[in-house]
Order: C-alpha cells, then sequence, then structure tokens
C-alpha cells in the first residue's frame, strides 16, 4: 500500500506550538485511527531537525536556535523515510514552523527537492500551512520576537530590516512547496482567533486528516495540553520589554522589571470595552429626546463620542512609569546607604576619638 507523509510546515504563530502538543499527547490514540506522528526525530514535540539541518547546510546562519548537529539532512531525512515504510499507519505526520523558512532561502529549497524527489515515486507527500490575517501575523511575529530576547527594532523597522519576507509575502513562503510537490498536495487553511475556542484548531487539523475529533477514541479520550503552551506577551507591556532589550538589561533584571511592571497594570478582565462604551454612550443620549426640558441637540453630542488612546500612547507612559519607579527605588535604596555609612563613620569616628583619649591618658 502506497503510503502517505504529511508535512505540517506552519506558519508560525498559528497555534502550531499547542497542536504539537496535542498531537503529542495523543500519539498511540492517532495511530488507531491512521495517522502516526512520528516519535523518529521528534524533540520538544515537533521535528525541526527536517528543517534545520537542510538550512545548516545551505548556509543559514539566523534564528537558528543553537541547533548544531552536523547530521547532513540527507541522513535525517532518510529517517524519516525509513520511520515511514515501517509505521503500522497508513500516514504519518511530522511537524514544524521552521520549514515555513524555506521561501526565503532558494538554496535551502534546491536541497529539499534533491532529497524528496526520488521519494515521491514511494510516497504521496501532503503539505498542510496555516495562514492567518497579514496585519495580526506580523504582530504577532514581532511580539515573539520580543519574547525570545532577540533585540529587534521598532515594529516599523522590524518589518522592513528584520523579518524575512515569509512573514508577509505568503506566496513566497509556500512558492516551494507547490513547486515541489505540485500545487494539488499544498493544503493551506485559514487560523482564525475563534478555532482557539471549543477545541477549534484540533477539530480543524484533524478534519484535514481525516480524524474526526469528536468521534471518541480509545484510551479514554483525548488528551488536550494543559493551558496556553506558547503564552505571547502581554502587549501593554511589548515595547517596555523591547526597550529594555535594545538598553541591555540583563534578563535577571528585565524579568524583576517586566514583572513590577506587569503589577501594575490595571485589571480590564471585568471592565466594558469602548465599543460597549460608546453604544450606552449613544443609548444615554437617545434618553435625552423623551425630557420635555431638554435643551440640548443629541446629534452635536454624538459628533464627539468615547473614543480611546491610541495604544502606543498607553505603551509609551507605562515605560516612562517604570524607568521612573525604577530610577525613585534606586534613589531610596542610594539614600538608605548614605545613611547606613554616614552612621557607620560616625561611630568609627567616635571609637578613634576614644582610642586618642585613652592614648593621651597613659602618656
Amino acid at each position: 500500500m502506497r503510503k502517505t507523509i504529511y508535512l505540517h510546515i506552519g506558519h508560525y504563530k498559528t497555534g502550531t506550538t499547542a497542536l504539537q502538543v496535542f498531537l503529542s499527547n495523543n500519539q498511540k490514540r492517532l495511530v488507531r485511527r491512521g495517522v502516526d506522528y512520528a516519535e523518529e526525530l521528534r524533540n520538544h514535540a515537533k521535528h525541526s531537525s527536517l528543517a534545520f539541518s537542510i538550512y545548516r547546510k545551505a548556509g543559514v546562519s539566523t534564528l537558528m536556535h543553537g541547533y548544531a548537529d552536523p547530521t547532513p539532512p540527507e541522513k535525517i531525512w532518510r529517517r524519516l523515510f525509513d520511520h515511514a515504510s515501517a509505521s503500522p499507519a497508513p500516514a504519518v505526520l511530522v511537524s514544524s514552523e521552521e520549514f515555513m523558512r524555506m521561501g526565503a532561502h532558494p538554496r535551502a529549497a534546491e536541497i529539499l527537492r534533491d532529497i524528496v524527489t526520488p521519494e515521491m515515486r514511494r510516497f504521496d507527500i501532503r503539505v498542510i500551512a496555516y495562514l492567518r490575517s497579514p496585519g495580526a501575523h506580523l504582530r504577532s511575529w514581532y511580539n515573539q520576537l520580543i519574547k525570545m530576547s532577540a533585540a529587534p527594532p521598532d515594529f516599523n523597522a522590524a518589518v522592513r530590516s528584520v523579518m524575512e519576507p515569509v512573514h508577509y509575502d505568503y506566496g513566497q513562503a509556500l512558492r516551494p512547496w507547490v513547486d515541489i510537490f505540485g500545487p494539488e498536495a499544498v493544503m493551506v487553511r485559514p487560523y482564525r482567533e475563534d478555532l482557539r475556542l471549543d477545541n477549534g484548531l484540533f477539530r480543524d487539523f484533524l478534519a484535514a486528516l481525516g480524524v474526526d475529533f469528536d468521534c471518541r477514541p480509545k484510551l479514554g479520550g483525548w488528551v488536550l495540553p494543559e493551558g496556553d503552551v506558547n503564552p505571547r506577551l502581554d502587549d501593554r507591556l511589548l515595547e517596555l520589554n523591547r526597550a529594555m532589550q535594545e538598553a541591555g538589561l540583563t534578563p535577571e533584571l528585565r524579568k524583576w522589571m517586566g514583572t513590577r511592571a506587569e503589577k501594575a497594570l490595571p485589571d480590564l478582565a471585568a471592565a466594558p470595552g469602548f465599543a460597549t462604551i460608546v453604544e450606552r454612550t449613544q443609548s444615554g443620549l437617545d434618553a435625552l429626546r423623551d425630557l420635555p426640558g431638554n435643551q440640548v441637540a443629541p446629534e452635536a453630542f454624538a459628533a464627539d463620542m468615547p473614543s480611546p488612546d491610541p495604544d502606543w500612547q498607553g505603551e509609551l507612559t507605562r515605560m516612562m512609569a517604570t524607568a521612573l519607579r525604577e530610577q525613585q527605588i534606586l534613589r531610596e535604596r542610594l539614600q538608605a546607604r548614605n545613611r547606613e555609612l554616614t552612621s557607620r563613620l560616625d561611630q568609627t569616628e567616635a571609637r578613634l576619638d576614644a582610642l586618642e583619649r585613652r592614648l593621651e591618658g597613659r602618656k
């Protein structure tokens, strides 16, 4: 029987880590449904060595996350093909968002083509990719760069000079996969925020594999990830974290200051959003029409509805407040230290005076 190899290639920031943890947790359950989430080459629930080995041979040096395995990519991919041949399941699945960088490095794409082309006589290779709207993706990737302590410049400069084009040019991102495997082999699915609800992402991904999430598996049901496996930085502290990285603060100091800044954030979980506030404002203005003594024109007031400040304004204020707070803490510590040193100096002078008086008395 001709087997299928599924390559889940990301994109970054499309719930990939949550998917990988889910797939790893349910390896035995998936095999019973015909999909083997390969334990071979899997590290931290993903198969990034398949991508990193190619990038290393292609001379890529950025965002390699310390990968230094000298094993040639041909040998690493041979392990995947051998595993697929021996697997009891008709389909084998591997996953890594690092695959998505292939379009940014033509030499890497050539190496991939040379490796997989002979194997396409034995296996059907299918590619699964998730894409989110470009604006949301760029903001999320910017958040991730700061979270990884990559010390990027400001957002505008980061998009123009730091981020690889595959983060906004989805044609480039998918081109090597379409060129090598054919357009019919590439499945592109939209990543939406509502996929976070009711296990939506797991349902959608399994559907692409022909597996029904709602069909109760053996071994007691699906094992879901605990909490958010890849939480993003609080956007309200994003620029503060970036500024601390740019200033060269140590990770320990950044963590300490970030924790203090986070504690100072207002809790808005139960507070209404501005859309609700505008709606209630309009309702209040409408109520004025029914007052016999009203001389206010609701239409005129409606031209000046409540509106939020831009996000950057709050971020800038928090950055200034954090810097001033730390300056005040340092000032208080210096003053306390000065008082301590002054007290010790006074005590030392008193001892010296006492010693001098003793010496005078002996003379």
